[in-house]
């Protein structure tokens, strides 16, 4: 069964408001790291981005499961460091997973919701895709996965190195 779509209008208003409101959350514990992510997104396009990053995996930046799915196969490569080329079919499964979830949420009924959660999430996305290529290039990769697991479980409850990604979606390991 395939889940239903969840789609957002973005627009440069709606993803500088996700980055705004992003950077002031974390301006409250960490001042210096807000400040050089301003600067960083100023410079760039995350909507550009993450099309790119989800290029040729059936997932679009304007659909709230599809980003929530990026956001969530990247977690779990980075916290289990597995750069495994994943197939189509298998990102698909996932989605399905992850959007039913989603869709049962009736606060998602509204657009305006759908958009701000969907650009936090293509925000995220590309910031700890950004993290990935920064922490391999100095050699840190252990530590940001460790902290990307810590995150994600700190945030939804999941432990994301307790999965595994199968052509039906995630399971226990």
């Amino acid at each position: 069964m395939t889940a239903p779509r969840l789609g957002f209008r973005s627009t440069a208003a709606s993803a500088k408001a996700a980055q705004g409101a992003f950077v002031a959350r974390l301006g409250k514990s960490n001042p210096a790291a807000a400040k050089t992510l301003a600067v960083q997104l100023a410079k760039h396009d995350t909507t550009l981005i993450m099309r790119t990053l989800l290029s040729g995996s059936g997932l679009q930046p304007d659909d709230l499961g599809d980003v929530f799915t990026a956001y969530t196969l990247f977690s779990w490569q980075i916290a289990n460091r597995d750069a495994t080329d994943i197939g189509n079919a298998t990102v698909a499964a996932l989605r399905n997973q992850l959007t039913a979830r989603l869709s049962a949420d009736p606060r998602l009924l509204q657009p305006a919701m759908r958009t701000a959660l969907g650009e936090e999430m293509k925000l995220l996305s590309v910031t700890i895709h950004a993290g990935w290529q920064s922490a391999t290039r100095e050699g840190r990769t252990k530590a940001y996965s460790d902290s990307i697991a810590a995150m994600f479980k700190a945030r939804s409850g999941t432990d994301l190195r307790a999965l595994r990604l199968t052509s039906a979606g995630f399971r226990p390991r």
